[in-house]
C-alpha cells in the first residue's frame, strides 16, 4: 500500500457519517461559531495523527500486532490490541445500527429495521472475508461515487444559504469552546487510529506523516464547511433540534421552482458513508484480533466477530439508544487514546534514544 492510498482511506474513515450529526453536537455550546470550532478540533487532532504516523514508521511494515508488541512488549501489547479491537468493533456495530434505523425512518418505513440490519451485516461481513486489501480498494472506489454527491449537495446548499446566520463569529465564551472541543473530540479519532493502524502497513513511508496529516486537515475542512452551510441554511435553533440536521437541510432546499428534491442525494450518501465507515471499522477490528490471536483464522474470525457485531447492532431499539452505544465507543473506549498515544510516543522515543546512547 502506498502512503497516498492510506491517506485516502484515513480521509474516508474520518468523514464517514460525521457530517450528519456534527453541527447538532456543536451548536448547543458555541452556536454560530460551530464551524470554526469544528475546524480547530481537527487541526488539534493532526497532532495525534503526527504521533500515530511516527509510531508506525518505527516498526517493520506489514504487521500491526508485531508493531504494537515492539512498542509495548508482550503483555501490554495484548491489552492495547484488545482495547483497540473493542473500540472498532463497537463502533462498527453502532454505525450499522444507526445507518439501518435512520434509513428505515427517512426512506424505507415499510421495511423492517432487522431486514436492513441483516443485509448491511452481510455486506460488511463479505468485505472482511475478502481481506484487508480488498476493503481498502473498495473504499477508494466508493469515494469516486461519494465525492461528487457531497459536492453537489454542498453547492445546492451554498446557493440557499443565509450567511448572516453565521454571525457573530467570535462572540463565544472560551469555556464553551473548550467544552465543544471536548465533546467533538471523538470525531477525529477514527482518522487518528486509522493512521496508527495503516502506518504500520505502508511500505514506502518517506512522506507518510504529511500525507496522513493533510488527509485529516482535508476531512476537517470539508466537515467544517458542511457545519457552516447547515447553520447558514437552517439557523442555530433548527440545527440544534435534530440529531442529524443534514437530512432536514437537504429537505428544506428549494431554489425557485427548479432546484428541489435535493434530499435524493442524502439517501445514497447515507448508505455509502455508513458502509465505508462500518466496513473499515469491522475489518480493522478483525485484523487487530488476527494479530492478537494468530490461531484464529478466516473465515472463523469474521464469522465470530460478525455475530457479535450483529447482536450489538440489533440491541438498540431507536436512534437515541443507538447514539448511546456509539458514545460508549467514542468516550469510554476512544477518548483515552488521546492520552495513550502520546504516552506510547514518549516511551518509544525514550527507548530509541537509550539505544542510540548505549
Amino acid at each position: 500500500m502506498h502512503s497516498l492510498q492510506a491517506a485516502l482511506v484515513i480521509f474516508a474513515c474520518t468523514v464517514g457519517t460525521v457530517y450528519f450529526p456534527l453541527a447538532a453536537a456543536l451548536v448547543p455550546f458555541v452556536n454560530s461559531a460551530s464551524w470554526w470550532v469544528s475546524l480547530l478540533t481537527f487541526l488539534l487532532g493532526s497532532l495525534w495523527v503526527w504521533q500515530a504516523s511516527w509510531l508506525g514508521k518505527q516498526s517493520p511494515a506489514g504487521d500491526f500486532g508485531m508493531a504494537v508488541k515492539g512498542w509495548l512488549g508482550p503483555i501490554l501489547s495484548k491489552v492495547f490490541l484488545l482495547w483497540f479491537a473493542a473500540y472498532w468493533l463497537i463502533l462498527s456495530s453502532g454505525i450499522l445500527s444507526e445507518v439501518s434505523l435512520v434509513f428505515h425512518i427517512i426512506a424505507l418505513p415499510a421495511t423492517p429495521v432487522l431486514v436492513l440490519q441483516v443485509a448491511f451485516f452481510f455486506l460488511v461481513l463479505y468485505t472482511d472475508l475478502y481481506g484487508f486489501e480488498t476493503c481498502m480498494r473498495t473504499v477508494q472506489a466508493l469515494l469516486i461515487l461519494a465525492v461528487p454527491l457531497i459536492a453537489g449537495f454542498l453547492l445546492s446548499s451554498v446557493v440557499a444559504a443565509r450567511w448572516t446566520n453565521l454571525l457573530p463569529l467570535l462572540d463565544v465564551d472560551l469555556k464553551e469552546v473548550a467544552k465543544a472541543i471536548y465533546y467533538s473530540g471523538p470525531y477525529p479519532l477514527p482518522g487518528i487510529l486509522m493512521a496508527l493502524f495503516l502506518s504500520t502497513q505502508v511500505e514506502e513511508r518517506s512522506h507518510i506523516i504529511w500525507h496522513n496529516v493533510l488527509s485529516l486537515w482535508a476531512a476537517g475542512l470539508l466537515l467544517s464547511l458542511i457545519v457552516a452551510v447547515t447553520i447558514a441554511v437552517l439557523g442555530c435553533c433548527v440545527t440544534e433540534s435534530y440529531y442529524y440536521p443534514t437530512i432536514p437541510l437537504a429537505q428544506s432546499i428549494e431554489i425557485g421552482n427548479t432546484l428541489v428534491g435535493v434530499e435524493i442525494m442524502v439517501y445514497p450518501l447515507w448508505l455509502l458513508s455508513g458502509y465505508i465507515k462500518s466496513a473499515l471499522a469491522f475489518v480493522t477490528a478483525s485484523e487487530t484480533i488476527g494479530g492478537l490471536i494468530p490461531a484464529l483464522k478466516q473465515p472463523w474470525r469474521s464469522l465470530g466477530l460478525g455475530l457479535i457485531m450483529l447482536i450489538l447492532a440489533i440491541l438498540p431499539y431507536n436512534v437515541n439508544s443507538t447514539v448511546k452505544m456509539i458514545h460508549i465507543s467514542d468516550y469510554y473506549l476512544g477518548m483515552p487514546f488521546y492520552v495513550i498515544i502520546p504516552a506510547i510516543t514518549i516511551w518509544v522515543m525514550l527507548k530509541k534514544r537509550g539505544k542510540q546512547h548505549a
